[in-house]
């Protein structure tokens, strides 16, 4: 089970907060774009605009990954 933080704009855009039942990182962005149909859409417009993402793991634990993912200029 991992834990997928949104901060700022794509947090208001997708949700906060995703707990999924998914084995790594790409793997849950995977399932939020399944979830939404237009997560990776999102990110590509904004790189195109120059932004980018960043992915921090916050916290781990045997249960748990908690990954914060946040769209900066």
């Amino acid at each position: 089970m991992k834990i997928i933080n949104l901060h700022g704009k794509i947090g208001k855009e997708f949700g906060e907060r995703w707990e999924l039942d998914v084995a790594s990182i790409i793997e849950g962005m995977r399932a939020i774009e399944a979830n939404t149909g237009r997560f990776f859409q999102y990110l590509t417009k904004n790189r195109e605009e120059n932004k980018t993402f960043s992915y921090k793991i916050e916290a781990k634990n045997s249960n748990f990954i908690t990954i914060k993912i946040i769209i900066q200029r």
